[in-house]
């Protein structure tokens, strides 16, 4: 579950997990069989492979067309994302979220695979052998979410300290002022930039 309130107007979202997804390891004497398993999960929680290390690849559909954007909010521990058999995205580090656009998608139903692989490697300090337990699997949500030409990829604001206010103001040695910014990504071959947005605060007065 990501959660139980719409969080987009314009980017419509729809959680890939919360279902039965088909699960399949790639090493190993069970290498090739299929299991139907409820995701988000890790495998060690699947019966006869509490001690499985290697990679398996989980496998689920959906109906799209368009620009579709993917966010895995985690993958235990290390991660290729394939749809319709072409890989889209890479990533390490169990806990960290990563996304990707796929552009151009026909309508219809396509195919989204993830191969997880929790086998130590020296990619991370945590995927040398310790007493780090290492899990496999899709551990956290995976969210589809509809794009246009051009969606924001990321906002952040920034705080600094400050004698006047934008409007002209002084806001006195305890004033502040700050902005922020969104990132702006395109669907296409355009370059991505940069909006941003200047906000002033006006000193507290009791």
């Amino acid at each position: 579950m990501i959660r139980t309130f719409s969080q987009h107007i314009v980017r419509p979202q729809q959680e890939l997990t919360g279902k039965l997804w088909t699960f399949v390891p790639l090493q190993g004497a069970r290498a090739g069989e299929a299991l139907r398993v409820h995701t988000p999960s890790c495998w060690e929680t699947y019966p006869g492979f509490g001690l499985y290390r290697g990679e398996g690849r989980y496998s689920t559909s959906f109906c799209a067309d368009g620009n579709v954007r993917i966010e895995c909010k985690g993958v235990s521990h290390t991660a290729s994302v394939y749809v319709d058999g072409e890989k889209v995205a890479s990533h390490y580090n169990a806990y960290t979220a990563f996304s990707c656009v796929v552009r151009g998608l026909s309508a219809g139903e396509h195919t989204l695979e993830i191969v997880a692989d929790n086998r130590f490697s020296e990619e991370s300090a945590l995927h040398v052998p310790n007493d780090y337990m290492s899990y496999g699997g899709v551990s956290r949500p995976v969210v589809l979410e509809r794009v246009g030409s051009c969606y924001i990829g990321r906002r952040a604001r920034h705080a600094r300290a400050s004698r006047r206010r934008l409007d002209g103001g002084d806001t006195g040695a305890g004033g502040k002022s700050g902005g922020g910014f969104a990132r702006l990504r395109p669907c296409g071959g355009r370059r991505q930039g940069t909006l941003l947005l200047r906000t002033g605060i006006s000193p507290r007065r009791d």
